[in-house]
């Protein structure tokens, strides 16, 4: 028979693993919205970011939509940011 100390245990735990999973799953949502953002900020003119910064901000980004089964939703979700922020389209100086 469990005592309340170890129920309580069980779902403390059960609450830390479940925070971890959606946190796993959720990061890369909002590493990828930043990078839309700061590539549009970048082909929009804006001084910073620079083009070195957003090369190595970027390299993590190959790696996710290369990921199994989440790539392809990794990868659309960037396309929408970069469509909806307007990065696709170029009106600066500083042009890819």
């Amino acid at each position: 028979m469990q005592t309340t100390e170890t129920s309580d245990g069980l779902r403390f735990a059960g609450k830390v693993v479940g925070l971890f999973g959606a946190g796993i799953f959720l990061l890369p949502f909002v590493y990828l919205t930043s990078l839309a953002l700061l590539l549009s900020a970048y082909v929009h003119g804006c001084a910073w970011p620079t083009r070195p910064f957003l090369k190595a901000y970027a390299a993590p980004s190959n790696q996710l939509v290369h990921a199994p089964w989440l790539g392809r939703v990794y990868g659309d979700y960037f396309e929408f940011w970069v469509r909806i922020t307007g990065a696709d389209q170029p009106s600066g100086p500083n042009q890819p």
